[in-house]
């Protein structure tokens, strides 16, 4: 059971949050698939969007060296990607197992 009052993990395989849409009966947008996702993900939560968070992962630190929070790929999923393309996000620091959130949450 998902408590609203607490932030949500949201794990990066799309899969299982449409099997809780298509229980939920929540209309899915077929050509906005993650911005229909995060709509519904966010209506499971009291902090709404900001209560999101989702794995962020890159793993180009390990033979770059460098990492940028704020241009480095997610590489662990559609929905969090999209999140960091097409949302004011926060992201963790961490090279290799970062995480994200919209913006109004610190994740620091």
């Amino acid at each position: 059971m998902i408590s609203k009052s607490n932030p949500l993990f949201v794990h990066s395989d799309i899969g299982h949050a449409m099997l809780a849409v298509k229980r939920s009966d929540y209309k899915i947008c077929p050509n906005e698939i993650q911005r229909s996702l995060f709509d519904f993900l966010s209506t499971q939560i009291d902090a709404g969007g900001a209560g999101l968070i989702f794995p962020a992962f890159n793993y180009q630190y390990g033979s770059t060296r460098k990492f940028d929070v704020q241009q480095d790929a997610v590489e662990v999923g559609l929905l969090p990607e999209w999140v960091r393309k097409n949302l004011l996000f926060e992201r963790t620091r961490v090279p290799f197992f970062s995480f994200i959130s919209e913006h109004h949450l610190n994740l620091r």
